[in-house]
Parts: C-alpha cells; sequence; structure tokens
C-alpha cells in the first residue's frame, strides 16, 4: 500500500470528467496537491482543486480511504451551507476518478499566514487581535458541529487581498485517518502549535484553542 501522488496535474488538463480545467498548482503537501481551477460547471468560475491519490492493494483499505475523503466532503458541505460561516472556503463538489478524488471549495485570494510571516516576521497588536477574532469565530462554528480541526497553524490561516479577513482552510481530522490506514498508529499533529493530549492521540475542541495561542 502507499499514499501519495501521481504525476502532476499541467496548465489547461481537465479533469473531473471535464468539468474542471487546471490553471496553476498553488501547493503540495503528503496527502496530495491543491490546484487553482476553473469550474466550467454552468458559470465559469475559479475555484480551489484539492486532489487527493490512495493507492491500495486491498480493497478493504481503499473502500476505508474513499469513505474517509468522502467524510471530509461531506463535513465542509455541511460547514458551508445555511446556517454557513462566512470564514470557511464554501465547498462546491466532490468527484472520485478511479483511485483519485478531487475536492471543489471556494478560492480564497490571498495569502497564508505563514506566507506573510516570512515577509513581514510578525504581526502588530491590532492584527493579531483582530486574527483572534476571526479564527475564534470559526473555531465555534465547527465545535458546535462536532467539528475538530486539528491543525490550526500559519499555513492553515489565509489572510484574503479584499478585506482582510482570516479563513480557516485544510480540515486535518480525515489526514489522520489515511495516515492510519497507511502506518498504523501515525498522529497528524505540528511541532510547535499541537498540545499533549493531540500529540498522545485524543485530541479535544481546546486543543484548537491551544494551536491558535500558540500560532498568535
Amino acid at each position: 500500500m502507499t499514499l501519495g501522488q501521481g504525476q502532476t496535474l499541467t496548465t489547461g488538463q481537465l479533469v473531473g470528467g471535464g468539468r474542471f480545467k487546471i490553471i496553476k498548482s498553488l501547493g503540495q503537501g503528503n496527502f496530495g496537491e491543491t490546484y487553482l481551477a476553473e469550474d466550467r460547471h454552468d458559470s465559469p468560475t475559479q475555484c480551489a482543486l484539492k486532489r487527493f491519490i490512495f493507492v491500495s492493494s486491498n480493497p478493504t483499505t481503499f473502500a476505508k480511504a474513499k469513505e474517509l475523503f468522502e467524510r471530509e466532503a461531506k463535513a465542509l458541505k455541511d460547514l458551508t451551507e445555511k446556517p454557513e460561516n462566512h470564514l470557511i472556503p464554501k465547498y462546491i463538489a466532490y468527484l472520485s476518478d478511479g483511485q483519485e478524488w478531487y475536492l471543489a471549495q471556494e478560492y480564497i485570494d490571498g495569502c497564508t499566514l505563514r506566507e506573510e510571516l516570512q515577509r513581514d516576521k510578525s504581526l502588530n497588536e491590532d492584527k493579531v487581535a483582530s486574527l483572534l477574532e476571526d479564527v475564534l469565530n470559526s473555531l465555534t462554528f465547527i465545535h458546535r458541529k462536532g467539528i475538530i480541526h486539528r491543525d490550526i497553524k500559519p499555513a492553515n490561516l489565509i489572510r484574503r487581498n479584499e478585506d482582510d479577513k482570516i479563513f480557516l482552510i485544510d480540515f486535518g481530522a480525515v489526514k489522520q485517518e489515511v495516515a492510519q490506514l497507511a502506518t498504523p498508529g501515525t498522529q497528524i499533529h505540528t511541532k510547535g502549535y499541537a498540545p499533549l493530549e493531540q500529540i498522545q492521540g485524543n485530541p479535544k475542541n481546546f486543543s484548537d484553542i491551544y494551536a491558535l495561542g500558540m500560532t498568535a
């Protein structure tokens, strides 16, 4: 069994039965890649397209991985349907193609806090307070829905260019379980941000609050 990536998608390539046209790569991680794409369904619009690849010769394991990715898509859909939170990218579509899955969501035109800190080194007190207000708003919303983010860190917070609002992206719960399929016992967390109970495999709502505090 391998968890990894196939060939990188190229500009102009069509995926998802021709619905999505790749514009450029936005980044990649251990569980796939994210692209800026054009959604050609109805009226063309730009979206962020997450591509997951899970290859396994074990039908049971493969079916479980597919179930987990479908669960992430459903969770995002539930979070962005009414009543919705306006600081979580909206769900657009979930598609499967063999051993690849695609999750399309609203594209946030901006930069991650990680990129911002690499450029500016630190934020002033007012910007930190504003960041806390936005992210706590999102965390209150998702926790009421019974969801723990599990991976709050600068790379998963995007500041939208048009209004400086901070969006929460890349929920880690599914990554946690898929990693355990590949390597039993694997825990998903980011050193320096995750609290002890999460590192020990027992995350709680307040684990997200701790990680946000470390980010601030």
